[in-house]
């Protein structure tokens, strides 16, 4: 017997930051010998008579997008439920209503075209064979998510499912029903996650790391004791080294922040690297952006930026390097230099008001 799969797709939406479509097509990718193909509402018919021509599966699983949480491991039952010419259908638990099925080519070959869809296929099919061998599946692993009130519900099971996997695989989680995660976060243990953080695709977390409360990680890395927040946010590409302090209102983008640096409170660096131990002063800015073209900002091993400082990109700061507060630096700074490059500051007498 070799199966193939199609899956009907009738929902555009995300569970845990990922296209509920790719769900499914990993569930039924357990499942067949062929590669599931996509049936979109809008050509179904069309797609529908050319994959019954290309398919040399004997078998068809048929699935839908909206049903995410299916499991490869219950749609093995109907492979062994399978007889010849008989179609078998999944039912959920006291309905009445198709999760699944997994019909033979022969009687698909004698199915109209004319409108394809799931609940029609069923119909057709049912039809043509008369006979049915039922199966029934766990009432959540068949819920069906059709209005947004569904998808609420849905997002729920999902959160409930990865705060869980996270707290089994040794992290700590303080509040775990404020902590949002997205399906593919990796928290490894001894992560300490504080109330209200939220994890974006692409993060992970090492060993003895400490997100702080408030803070949205995104495409991020954050290496072993490393501390990030409160109310920090990683961009795409922040790469976060071990015991560096990242703190309250930081903003990172495209950026290595190497070994024990410190960028502690309102600043942005997007787009450059900062290297070991250097230390960032608040209200620091790395002007990446010339209004054409993003540009690099390299500042070197033990470095000290003042505070309220713009860094004008391309630009490079030495090792050991000091940048005085409220400076704005256009040309690069040689290692253990002092670069100053604001006002001199004036002092003069006021004038009296000649009305006093």
């Amino acid at each position: 017997m070799i199966i193939g799969a199609a899956i009907f797709c009738n929902a555009n939406y995300e569970l845990a930051s990922r296209p509920v479509l790719d769900y499914i097509l990993e569930t039924a990718s357990r499942i067949a010998d062929e590669s599931p193909v996509v049936l979109q509402e809008a050509d179904a018919s069309t797609q529908w008579r050319a994959f019954l021509n290309e398919s040399k599966a004997s078998h068809i699983l048929f699935l839908e997008t909206n049903r995410p949480f299916l499991r490869a491991e219950t749609l093995k039952v109907l492979l062994s439920a399978c007889q010849e010419k008989q179609p078998v259908l999944l039912l959920k638990n006291g309905e009445d209503s198709p999760v699944a099925a997994l019909i033979d080519k022969e009687t698909l070959d004698k199915t109209k075209t004319d409108s394809v869809s799931f609940k029609w296929l069923i119909q057709s099919v049912m039809q043509e064979s008369g006979d049915v061998n039922l199966r029934e599946c766990d009432s959540q692993e068949g819920f069906a998510v059709e209005t947004p009130v569904q998808l609420a519900q849905a997002e729920a099971v999902m959160q409930k499912r990865l705060r869980e996997r996270a707290l089994q695989a040794g992290a700590c989680l303080q509040d775990p029903d404020s902590v949002f995660f997205s399906f593919d976060t990796v928290l490894e243990s001894g992560v300490i996650v504080e109330p209200n953080v939220v994890f974006a695709p692409g993060v992970r977390v090492a060993q003895g790391a400490r997100i702080r409360a408030f803070s949205h990680l995104e495409g991020a890395n954050v290496e072993t004791f490393a501390t990030v927040g409160p109310y920090a946010r990683l961009r795409p590409g922040a790469n976060i080294g071990a015991r560096a302090r990242i703190g309250n209102f930081v903003e990172i983008k495209q950026a290595n922040v190497e070994e024990s640096a410190k960028i502690n409170h309102l600043s942005y660096v997007g787009d450059a690297n900062v290297g070991k131990e250097a230390n960032i002063g608040a209200g620091t800015i790395t002007c990446n952006f010339d209004g054409k073209e993003k540009h690099k900002t390299n500042i070197g091993d033990g470095a000290f930026i003042g505070s309220n400082t713009s860094l004008v990109a391309p630009v490079r700061v030495g090792k050991g390097a000091t940048v005085g507060a409220g400076s704005t630096i256009t040309d690069d700074v040689d290692d253990e230099t002092l670069a100053i490059a604001r006002a001199r500051q004036s002092n003069r007498p006021r004038k009296k008001d000649k009305g006093n």
